[in-house]
């Protein structure tokens, strides 16, 4: 009994027995080769994650190079295309403003010659209004004044102020003689040209001679030289006539009978012609 206490006394604690420290000494090993193999096997999947996010990112960069640049190229392309599509819309637009411009431009001359025709229409009856109220406001004095001067104009020719001084002469107002010879329609050149054939009708005239003589009656220079340049005289003949009426009244030499005729306003020729005509 002793001994096997004394057995028991002297058994080891496990921690001081070899195998303990064999085993403790293994398990660590296996631990640590353990651990070992768990970070390779890491590192190897972080190595192929990282190395596969870099293929991902050069495909992505190079993705997006082309990316843009097809963007680019898109973009140069349709810069004409918008150009164009504006040049054509501004063209539209002038095409427009232009027609637009034409037809305000149509509607302008519409609008204005309809808008004169209105006013055409407006003075007609505005005229006639004006002469109504002319007739309306004609005196007797003025009545009598007109038909005194068409009564002389139907008898013989006279120049408006021929007329006028007539008239005045007749006991008419100077206001009543300008109603007259304003309202009884004559065409004073026509009375220039029918006196012109009046005075020829009664003695011979040279053309000077004439237009000084219907000038001294009034006409003007213009309806003067309209009476003795349409009068159809021959002034030659004329000159003839002139001659021979001299020499009924008097005796003449040629040359005193020349210088006559030329002082009434014949030509040398004309005037030659007279003389010549009575024998000389």
């Amino acid at each position: 009994m002793e001994d096997n206490k004394n057995n028991v006394g002297k058994k080891k604690i496990f921690f001081e027995r070899p195998a303990f420290w064999i085993v403790l000494f293994v398990v660590i090993i296996i631990c640590i080769a353990f651990k070992m193999s768990e970070n390779y096997e890491k590192n190897t999947i972080l190595g192929s994650a990282l190395a596969g996010n870099l293929d991902n990112i050069q495909n992505t960069a190079s993705e997006n190079v082309e990316a843009k640049t097809n963007q680019n190229n898109s973009t140069s392309k349709q810069i004409p295309t918008e150009q164009t599509i504006k040049k054509n819309n501004s063209t539209t637009n002038q095409n427009n403003k232009q027609q637009d411009n034409n037809n305000q431009t149509e509607n302008k001359v519409t609008t204005q010659s309809s808008t004169q025709n209105n006013n055409e229409e407006k003075k007609q009856p505005t005229a006639q209004t004006q002469k109504e109220d002319t007739s309306s406001t004609v005196t007797l004095g003025e009545k009598n004044a007109l038909s005194k001067a068409k009564s002389y104009l139907s008898i013989m020719a006279f120049s408006k102020n021929g007329l006028k001084e007539q008239l005045k002469y007749d006991g008419f107002t100077n206001k009543e003689s300008s109603y007259a010879i304003n309202q009884c329609g004559a065409d004073w050149k026509e009375q220039s040209l029918k006196k012109a054939k009046e005075y020829l009708r009664v003695m011979a005239f040279s053309k000077k001679g004439l237009k000084d003589q219907l000038e001294y009656d009034k006409f003007t220079s213009d309806e003067a030289t309209y009476g003795s340049n349409n009068c159809g005289a021959n002034w030659n003949e004329q000159a003839t006539k002139k001659a021979k009426s001299y020499m009924n009244i008097m005796s003449f030499s040629k040359s005193e009978l020349i210088e006559q005729l030329e002082y009434d306003g014949f030509s040398s020729s004309e005037a030659e012609y007279g003389a010549k005509s009575v024998g000389y």
